[in-house]
Order: structure tokens, then C-alpha cells, then sequence
């Protein structure tokens, strides 16, 4: 199936008590976390630096930290690795081991009038519901991924596949979005296996969203 890709984001969210000093953007670059390209690139109007709250946005990525929660977000995937480091990085700085951390991420694509019908028929068996809409299409649905080993780094992965209002260039528009889910059982060698020091997070979903499209 032919789609029209628009949009796609990933995020890495970590649940622990922050010292939010560390993650002064300048404190990062001290401790050679994030480099002096990214320092310079950093917009001085939507940075927020303060003693219980920090948030900054690169031209690479966004960080906003406060005394409960960590997140680091891009809308250049080819980067995930670069959000595990970042992420790592803070954990070991801060010293601390964290309570859960969760992959999210998003994939915004672009249909035409047949190709959407057939993606529909693929994500719910519409016959069924013909009786009761005679033109019935997809609008939203939910699962959870059931492959889930807590105890092994295997995560809770919950899909949403939604159909959004607009249409662009007579395209549907789809988003598929994920949120992989791990309560840390083994502190920061969790969060190591889990974030993949050696590979690319964003395999978790953005290869399986494209086969899942193409193979319609």
C-alpha cells in the first residue's frame, strides 16, 4: 500500500526523583552531554530554567525535567539513539536509579479513498458492523500487545490507530501511536537494556507501523 508520510515523533519518559539542576542545559554541555552546536541552537524565549523545573528545546530535540518526571522528545526519529544517551546520561548524573520508563511515539500518514478502506478492513472487520452502518469506516481503535515479560525487559505496549478529522490533498489522515510501558525492576541495568545502548529504539514502532501499512 502507497502512503503519504507527514509526521512522525518519538519520546523517552522516566519516572525518578530529579535533581533538576542537572539538567541545566549548561551543566549538560559541562558534563559533555549535549554539545556547544546544541547549546547555541537553544530557543532563549521557550527556555525554562529553575530550581523545581527545567525545559529547553535544540534544533534536534526538547528536554523538560522536573522533580518527578524526565522526558526527552524528537521529531527526527534517526536521533532515538540519541535520546537513550541523553537519557543514560542524566541517570548516571543524577545517580539514581529510575521507577519506569516509557517509549512513546507517533506515525502520521496520509491515505487515499481505496487504500483507506483497505486499512480499515485491516485494523477492525468492518462486515460485521455493516448491518448497523452500512458504510462503516474506521474512526479510532485500541490494543495492547499481550507479548509483554516484565521481569526480562519486555515492555506493556499499548497501540492506538486513530483516524484524524482533516483531509490533506485528498488524503486521509491516520496517526498510529504507541506507548511501551516498563516499571524498572533492576534500577539503571534495566533502563540500559531496555533503552539499548547499541540499537535504535525507534525499531520498537516505526518498522513495525511500516509493515503493517505496506503489507495490505
Amino acid at each position: 500500500m502507497r502512503y503519504w508520510q507527514i509526521y512522525q515523533d518519538i519520546s523517552i519518559v522516566t519516572v525518578a526523583r530529579f535533581n533538576c539542576d542537572i539538567c541545566n542545559p549548561l551543566n549538560l554541555y559541562k558534563h559533555g552531554v549535549i554539545s556547544l552546536d546544541e547549546i547555541n541552537s537553544i530557543d532563549d524565549k521557550v527556555m525554562r530554567v529553575e530550581s523545581d523545573i527545567v525545559s529547553f528545546k535544540t534544533r534536534s530535540f526538547e528536554l523538560f525535567c522536573d522533580m518527578n518526571r524526565l522526558q526527552v522528545r524528537t521529531e527526527d526519529c534517526s536521533r532515538s539513539d540519541q535520546l537513550s544517551d541523553i537519557t543514560l546520561s542524566i541517570l548516571r548524573l543524577s545517580e539514581i536509579s529510575p521507577k519506569a520508563i516509557g517509549i512513546n511515539a507517533t506515525f502520521r500518514f496520509g491515505l487515499d479513498d481505496l487504500s483507506f478502506i483497505a486499512f480499515s478492513d485491516r485494523c477492525l472487520p468492518l462486515a460485521a458492523f455493516r448491518p448497523m452502518a452500512k458504510k462503516a469506516l474506521l474512526s479510532e481503535v485500541t490494543f495492547v500487545d499481550q507479548d509483554t515479560d516484565l521481569e526480562n525487559g519486555q515492555p506493556r505496549s499499548v497501540y492506538c490507530v486513530k483516524c484524524l478529522a482533516k483531509k490533506i490533498n485528498n488524503h486521509q489522515l491516520v496517526q498510529i501511536s504507541v506507548n511501551n510501558h516498563l516499571e524498572m525492576m533492576d534500577g539503571i541495568n534495566t533502563a540500559k537494556y531496555y533503552l539499548g545502548e547499541t540499537s535504535t529504539i525507534h525499531s520498537l514502532f516505526f518498522n513495525k507501523c511500516r509493515h503493517f501499512i505496506s503489507d495490505i
